[in-house]
């Protein structure tokens, strides 16, 4: 079963939901996100989304999850808006590993795991769907040129996956210490269970664009399977990237608004559809037109049967 749920606020939040009862494995996981400053277009020094889960009471469907975004600038507050899925199922069905990892580096930092028996027999890989992603740099709050947590490269080869992440905090000059932490679930379902959805690369949804000036919203559409019921649709966040440029002394702005958001799917007669918004705000207030940035979005897309 998936469940999904939405926070607004302006500090961390941990607390009980109900949700489905009465399942051996239940896990939560980062949808989209949305992080704004209070009042004004700022340096940034660190950007990032927490989502958790603490105890689940199967009995009751009693869940805590914690939820911590962060975006710190010039020392003014911060909105965000996050939406996160909860997963409920079972062992005998699905098996779902935790990779985590953490790194310093100068402008950005990458991370290869290996992941020995992560999709067992019988199992299909469906995706990874992040849980912590965590880019900052204590050298002060820096004119942003880039920011990123995202797969680099991916290789599954069952029962074992390798992976390569990928995480950026940067100014033009491309020089600035930064750490970067990392955590996502590894997600294999027998395919009656769940299927991975018919995506343009094999194992990501992925959507990429440059020179873009305004908010990037749409509906993505997904076909679901011919012939095979279908009772959910999950589309879990795993990773992105926003710059205004790609090459050292490239440009570098402050900015208001740093987004990657989601909405919960709907399910329609042919699949389902989710609205996708992405920006980079550098006038504050403005949601409509910014400076020319490039941008790179990832999910985990799969089909519940």
């Amino acid at each position: 079963m998936l469940q999904y749920f939405s926070y607004v606020g302006h500090e961390p939040f941990r607390g009980p939901l109900r949700v489905a009862s009465g399942f051996e494995l239940v896990e939560v996981a980062e949808v989209g996100h949305r992080l704004q400053t209070e009042t004004s277009a700022a340096p940034v020094s660190r950007v990032a989304v927490n989502v958790q889960s603490f105890a689940y009471d199967a009995s009751t469907g009693d869940l805590e999850v914690g939820i911590t975004p962060l975006l710190s600038t010039d020392g003014q507050g911060w909105l965000a808006e996050v939406t996160f899925v909860v997963i409920c199922t079972d062992s005998g069905v699905a098996h779902i590993a935790r990779v985590s990892t953490g790194g310093v580096g100068t402008s950005e930092v990458s991370m290869s795991k290996y992941l020995p028996g992560a999709i067992p027999v019988g199992m299909d890989y469906v995706g990874m769907a992040t849980q912590i992603w965590d880019v900052g740099t204590d050298a002060g709050p820096l004119l942003l040129n880039g920011v990123a947590a995202h797969v680099n490269n991916l290789s599954v080869t069952p029962p074992n996956l390798w992976l390569d992440y990928w995480g950026v905090l940067r100014d033009s000059a491309w020089t600035a210490p930064m750490f970067f932490e990392w955590q996502a679930l590894v997600l294999a379902f027998d395919p009656a269970e769940m299927s991975r959805a018919t995506t343009s690369l094999p194992y990501q949804y992925t959507w990429l664009a440059h020179n873009v000036v305004t908010r990037n919203f749409f509906a993505g559409p997904i076909t679901a399977p011919p012939g095979a019921p279908v009772t959910g649709f999950l589309d879990a966040y795993e990773g992105s990237v926003l710059g205004f440029g790609q090459l050292i002394n490239g440009p570098e702005h402050r900015v208001w608004c740093v987004e990657a958001s989601a909405s919960p799917p709907s399910l329609t007669p042919t699949g389902a559809i989710t609205s996708y918004g992405t920006f980079l705000g550098t006038t504050y207030g403005d949601t409509v037109t910014t400076e020319p940035y490039l941008l790179q979005v990832s999910r985990c897309a799969a089909w519940l049967h």
